[in-house]
């Protein structure tokens, strides 16, 4: 069931610290993991409209399967809407620039983490058209 535990001390932007646990479980459906640890809440965000239909539709399974498992929606402003952990991820691995995209603390991390790897460039493209014709 438990694939990795870890837990960690994460500081909020408002300087408060919260004992987070990352719990990855497979093979288990939520609402049956979320009774083995006594959870009853679970929180998604929404980045976009089109990710409500599917998280709406996962809230109201999980509300049959398990009554009482709520959910909650979050959704991010409007300045951060456009940015998901992928994203964020490759513009780390590349050394990018992430001041606008993540809280300090966080961007730290990432630039640790990716503190030795190089950053890749794009392929280079043909040109059409380069080629001499004789």
């Amino acid at each position: 069931l438990f694939l990795t535990r870890t837990t960690l001390n994460v500081q909020s932007s408002m300087g408060v610290i919260f004992m987070v646990g990352i719990v990855v479980a497979n093979g288990v459906l939520l609402v049956d993991f979320a009774k083995k640890v006594g959870a009853s809440l679970n929180i998604r965000g929404l980045r976009a409209v089109s990710d409500f239909e599917y998280e709406f539709q996962m809230a109201l399974m999980n509300r049959h399967l398990s009554e009482g498992f709520e959910t909650v929606f979050m959704v991010p402003s409007v300045e951060t809407t456009y940015i998901s952990s992928s994203v964020v991820r490759e513009v780390a691995q590349h050394h990018g620039n992430l001041t606008a995209l993540v809280h300090p603390a966080v961007a730290k991390a990432l630039a640790n983490k990716f503190h030795d790897t190089k950053p890749s460039l794009p392929a280079e493209k043909s040109r059409k058209g380069s080629a001499k014709r004789g």
